[in-house]
């Protein structure tokens, strides 16, 4: 009976172990699976963001490109509708001075000729001169929206570099961060574990100490009414001897007196 009790609190002992193990083990599984969900959500949000940034600075560029390609159309343009009214203007201003000059007849044809010849190459050359100068001042000007487009450029592309290493740098310390974070929880859930393991261990020794005593003194009371009773039936059997004695004697005795 008592091998039998034990048996039972073993078997107990053991299913009890294997209920709370497998308890823990689903629970340290949901974990592991939450967590490694969460980690994928992070890692598919960072990469959308990414994604996005990227996205974001190649439109600005084409932008950027577009816009200064239009600028330049719009600046050649401007100067060809320039030329093209200074050279009407020249080609005005030497038709109304040949008209003017067709109509004075008191001069003689040699005069205008000479006139002619002579004030024909100082106006061409006036007229080349101020062209070569505002066709130079075009030129500086198209040089220099050149080199603000260009500056504008390289500081839309810094502040685009400089935003893009912030991200990446704040990732990198967000994802340091939820690696330290699951670590520090593995390790809470493996001590929480280990710590109701633990106390479900002593309590489970403690349990069998208390069935082993409470056994071990169940044994010492039944041995002590065993000994009660052999002592009470070795008592009884030793005054019915003596009673039997006692009535012998007293039979002879009276035999005795008799004969």
């Amino acid at each position: 009976l008592r091998r039998q009790k034990r048996r039972c609190l073993d078997e107990a002992t053991a299913h009890r172990e294997r209920q709370l193990t497998r308890r823990c083990w689903t629970a340290w599984r949901a974990r592991c699976l939450s967590v490694s969900n969460a980690r994928q959500r992070a890692r598919d949000l960072a990469r959308q963001k990414d994604q996005r940034l990227l996205a974001n600075s190649f439109a600005r560029l084409a932008l950027a490109a577009r816009v200064l390609g239009r600028r330049r159309r719009l600046v050649e343009t401007a100067l060809e509708q320039r030329r093209r009214r200074q050279l009407g203007a020249v080609f005005e201003a030497w038709h109304l001075e040949a008209r003017r000059k067709a109509q004075k007849k008191a001069e003689t044809r040699e005069q205008v000729a000479a006139a002619r010849a002579a004030l024909r190459p100082t106006q061409l050359r006036r007229f080349f001169n101020v062209w070569s100068l505002r066709a130079d001042e075009l030129v500086l000007m198209r040089l220099k929206l050149c080199h603000a487009q260009l500056h504008s450029d390289r500081r839309q592309l810094s502040g685009a570099f400089s935003n893009w290493r912030r991200a990446v740098a704040k990732r990198r310390q967000t994802r340091a961060a939820i690696q330290l974070a699951d670590q520090h929880r593995r390790l809470a859930l493996q001590r929480s574990a280990f710590l109701a393991w633990l106390e479900a261990r002593q309590r489970a020794r403690l349990a069998q100490r208390q069935s082993e005593a409470a056994l071990w003194h169940w044994a010492l009371r039944l041995q002590a009414r065993c000994l009660l009773a052999w002592l009470q039936f070795s008592r009884a059997r030793v005054y019915e001897r003596q009673r039997r004695l006692l009535a012998a004697q007293r039979y002879r005795r009276h035999l005795i007196s008799d004969a």
